[in-house]
């Protein structure tokens, strides 16, 4: 017997899913998203603004780190939202590599908590189940600090944008599209890599620009 449309599901890449399940946002480069640079600036800034630590907006600030995602070139998702299952947002970066992304901009915590340790974790199962033991995944929160509980472990490889590393990726987003804004370069792909290497935002480069190691506080010993 033939599996069910959704066991074949998933199975597949994200970009095969998309005419079963619906996952994957149809990626839209800025050359199809504005008419001239300073929308482009424009969209990009209002993207940049929702990604606020601000507990009345995590919706908000998850949608624009899917945007913020489709911006530089990554095919995103955003399961909890769509499927009520899996990480806030993924990214998935070409190379069967991918990001899945908790976002903890709510929180007001001086540490990570257990349960949001727990919540990536069982993210990263999710990534894994979906598209393969052989995904090369990168766990990582949106949260105030980068210290965990000693209550918690995070994944191997976890990493964390906090209040600094985003204040600097949203710099680096912000000369990244002025600098494509001038003379619509936006529309030259060969500009558009040009100015994601310099500025660290390509896959290889942006998280380890831009986010923290995780780090577990040691156990009192009293």
């Amino acid at each position: 017997m033939a599996a069910p449309k959704f066991e074949v599901a998933r199975r597949l890449p994200a970009l095969l899913c998309a005419s079963l399940r619906r996952p994957t946002r149809e990626r839209r480069a800025p050359s199809e998203r504005y008419d001239n640079g300073p929308q482009l600036i424009l969209g990009v800034t209002a993207v940049l603004d929702d990604i606020a630590w601000d507990h009345t907006r995590t919706a908000e600030a998850e949608a624009a780190l899917a945007e913020l995602g489709e911006h530089m070139g990554f095919t995103v998702q955003q399961p909890e939202r769509d499927f009520n299952t899996g990480p806030d947002v993924l990214w998935s970066m070409g190379g069967h590599r991918y990001v899945v992304i908790e976002t903890k901009t709510g929180a007001t915590a001086p540490k990570i908590w257990k349960d949001h340790i727990n919540q990536i974790s069982g993210s990263v199962n999710w990534c894994r189940s979906n598209y393969g033991g052989d995904a090369k995944i990168t766990p990582v929160l949106v949260h105030p600090s980068h210290v965990v509980g000693s209550a918690g472990t995070a994944p191997l490889g976890s990493r964390v944008i906090n209040r600094e590393k985003l204040k600097g990726l949203k710099a680096a987003v912000q000369k990244f599209a002025r600098a494509l804004a001038h003379e619509d370069r936006y529309r030259d792909p060969a500009a558009v890599e040009a100015q994601l290497a310099d500025l660290q935002l390509t896959g290889e480069t942006l998280l380890n620009a831009f986010a923290e190691t995780a780090y577990r506080e040691p156990a009192s010993t009293m």
